[in-house]
Parts: C-alpha cells; structure tokens; sequence
C-alpha cells in the first residue's frame, strides 16, 4: 500500500527541494523527470510498508548524479543507520532491496561537488521508482 501526495515544502533551505511522490491509482511506479542545478539537492518522499521490495534507478548514467534512501526510523544492528543497507555513503545510481520499516522513505538526489572546478551547467535526470 502506497500513498503520497506532491506539495512544494515550505521554509526550504535553497540547497534542498521537496517533492512529495504520489503513484498514480493502481500504480505502482513512478517516473520522475527533472534538472538539477550545480550544487543542489532534491529530496523525494514516499511512504511504504515493510517487507514491500523497492527499486531506484537513475539515469541517464553519464551526468554524475546519485542518490541515497534512508527512512525516519533508525535502523539496528549491523547498520546503526538511516541509511537503508547497501547504499554506499557517497551515493549509488541504482538500488533494490526490500524495506525494513513501515516508514517514509527520502530519496536524495544529489551532484557531487567538484573542487577544483566550479560547475555550471543543470543536468537533466530521470528517476525510476518501482515498489512491489
């Protein structure tokens, strides 16, 4: 069971935008298309049932985009995290994995920054969804 809904958060910082995900009825999936600028983030929000499996794939792959999942519950042992298990802590491009919690799930999409050169171009992504 998956429910959601989109709203524009207010009081966010200019770093992160929110975006509530809602399925279409008797979907579920989602394809969520956007731009991000240099040194942004974007913050998807879902809320699932535990044990429902979920897969997240970003694309396209030549635009240096990744994401993190993590819930609101903290998670035990071996992990001690929010962070769901086998996301790597600078981000991944594709993840599967079932959900441990009833929770609300946060997907944050991210550009890595670069030091030695300041980016200036807005990437164009593709963010696929999929909850069983």
């Amino acid at each position: 069971m998956l429910f959601g809904y989109t709203e524009n958060s207010l009081g966010q910082s200019k770093e992160c935008f929110v975006r509530h995900v809602k399925f279409a009825k008797g979907k579920s999936s989602a394809i969520l298309r956007g731009q991000l600028e240099p040194c942004r983030s974007r913050i998807y929000k879902l809320r699932a049932r535990a044990g429902q499996r979920m897969k997240v794939s970003l694309s396209p792959d030549f635009n240096d985009l990744v994401f993190s999942i993590q819930g609101t519950k903290f998670l035990p042992a071996p992990t001690y995290s929010f962070v769901l298990e086998g996301i790597h802590k600078n981000g991944v491009a594709e993840w599967e994995g079932v959900l441990p919690n009833d929770d609300v799930y946060e997907i944050w999409l991210s550009r890595p920054a670069v030091t030695n050169k300041r980016q200036r171009r807005t990437v164009p992504y593709r963010l696929n969804i999929e909850i069983d």
